[in-house]
């Protein structure tokens, strides 16, 4: 018992010990001529107005709060997907563009085999055509000298699979790539249960009858132990990724706040999806750090649209069921050059009302809906936050500039949040995420920091929020300095900021603005002018 107390004073002190390093005064110090040239509003119309390099020196130092819509197995990078080939010792094949283990090589017929190059070698001379497939294949690098980016994007999942490098390896290399451009909160949507004890149960399976379903999935869940074999996937995924980010780069624990949002396929069929769906909603009430569904997979495949309204049915049955979980649902993702006007005329909508979206991955039908008036009257009035994902949205939909409906959500008062979407296919990151916003949009510094903070309220962080009705300029009376230069929390502040995360994210968040503000920026002018 005696052991038990001293732990807990130790990492109550630790944590008091972290929050004063943190929110330790940060005083003015900008340095330039008489002008104000150094102003961090001046500084940013400087870049913004000047050449790219300019601009990303600036947004990779300024605090960019949380990436909402980030699927880990699409944003670990090419270079280190072939890392882990070759550790794996697979063998690349530059027809099918996939790797394969020895033992898996040698059911290929000759001529297969004779082509196949170890992955440990693929980046020699001799091979450099079979390497320049790679590269292509693993991202939409490639895509982009044929034009036909839509199909390669969804293609490189199954090519990135066939590397066997872990979901471990790729959260520290997704975590140690964040920090390291100020960002300080991920949700990263991932695959992460094993549905098929409960698709199993399932015979017969009605979507007439979802409460037979629901019952039998009961007692397969439960007897095929789904959620104690969940939380250890997830604890063995964050060992891993906490021993490698030790190992390579120093950084003890996780030097980002990290939360997981499970994926269903919408491209399957009905009983499958329930089964799925199942599982991850059940999920987010089984362990904190899980936080939201989602459903992912291409808006315009048969099966996403035939099935959608079978699909809508089951997460409103199940978000009912399963104590409401959070839902953040791809919607809209949508063109008319791969699907059909109806689809486009009611999919927000609907994804709100009966899919419980709280949230909308990348929604770019928006123009298209019905009732379009009241649609963005009810996203603006509860909150619905758009996931901007400029780069996926110009790659695999071709649209970008004043084609993006950015813009009509953001003058209509709809939140948005910018986000990376697969920033290894893309071959981008959260920076390059807001260079392109900054350069197409005509955004402001003070409309930036508020599209920031908009990554941390609209989260699904646990607690309320540092500021007054989601308006940023009315701060909780409990905080109402927490911007002052000279800002430390008191006693009761540090109370309040151990049991709300999500006020410690948005506190952290301002102290960070704070600091680049008088440290950062005034540095900043003499390079940016």
């Amino acid at each position: 018992m005696k052991g038990k107390t001293s732990r807990k004073k130790f990492i109550v002190a630790l944590f008091v010990c972290v929050l004063v390093a943190l929110c330790a005064p940060l005083k003015a110090s900008f340095e330039g001529n008489q002008s104000g040239t150094s102003a961090p509003e001046k500084i940013f119309k400087t870049a913004k107005q000047g050449c790219t390099p300019g601009l990303i020196a600036f947004l990779v130092r300024m605090p960019k709060g949380g990436d909402l819509h980030n699927h880990l197995l699409g944003a670990t990078y090419g270079e280190f997907l072939l890392e882990s080939a070759a550790r794996n010792k697979l063998l690349f094949d530059p027809s099918s563009k996939q790797f394969y283990k020895p033992n898996a090589a040698a059911k290929l017929s000759a001529q297969q085999q004779a082509k196949l190059v170890p992955a440990e070698k693929l980046k020699e001379p001799e091979n450099e055509k079979a390497y320049y497939v790679y590269r292509d294949a693993i991202s939409t690098r490639g895509a982009y000298i044929t034009g036909k980016i839509h199909d390669h994007f969804f293609a490189t999942f199954l090519r990135m699979l066939s590397t066997n490098r872990s979901f471990g390896q790729m959260l520290a290399e997704v975590i140690h790539r964040n920090q390291t451009q100020n960002v300080n909160y991920l949700e990263l949507i991932l695959s992460l249960v094993d549905q098929r004890p409960v698709e199993n149960s399932l015979q017969g399976f009605s979507i007439d009858n979802l409460e037979n379903a629901f019952h039998y999935a009961e007692i397969a869940y439960k007897k095929a132990r789904i959620g104690e074999k969940t939380v250890t996937a997830l604890n063995g995924i964050e060992v891993e990724a906490h021993k490698l980010l030790l190992s390579k780069y120093g950084e003890g624990g996780f030097p980002v706040t990290v939360r997981y949002i499970l994926e269903t396929w919408r491209n399957v069929n009905n009983k499958t999806f329930f089964a799925m769906a199942y599982c991850n909603m059940k999920a987010v009430e089984l362990d904190p750090r899980i936080v939201a569904h989602n459903i992912v997979q291409p808006e315009d495949m048969p099966f996403s649209r035939q099935c959608f309204s079978d699909q809508m049915k089951i997460l409103n049955f199940l978000w009912q069921k399963l104590n409401k979980p959070h839902m953040t649902l791809h919607a809209g993702e949508l063109v008319l050059r791969d699907s059909p006007v109806e689809p486009m005329q009611d999919r927000i909508a609907r994804t709100i009302s009966e899919g419980h979206a709280e949230r909308l991955g990348h929604a770019i039908s928006i123009a298209w809906e019905k009732n379009l008036p009241q649609l963005i009257k009810r996203m603006r009035e509860n909150g619905i936050c758009v996931e901007v994902c400029l780069s996926s949205n110009e790659g695999i939909l071709g649209v970008k500039g004043n084609d993006h409906p950015f813009d009509l959500y953001r003058k209509n008062g709809v939140p948005v949040v910018i986000c990376t979407d697969d920033e290894g296919v893309n071959r981008s990151n959260l920076t390059m995420e807001y260079v392109k916003a900054v350069k197409r949009y005509n955004i402001s510094y003070e409309q930036l920091k508020n599209i920031v903070r908009n990554s941390i309220e609209y989260s699904f962080l646990k607690g309320k929020s540092l500021y007054q009705k989601r308006n940023y300029n009315l701060l909780i009376p409990n905080f109402q300095n927490v911007r002052a230069p000279e800002w430390t929390p008191d006693k009761e502040q540090f109370g309040l900021m151990r049991k709300n995360l999500k006020i410690k994210e948005q506190i952290k968040l301002e102290r960070e603005f704070v600091k680049f503000e008088t440290e950062v920026c005034p540095q900043l002018s003499r390079i940016i002018h």
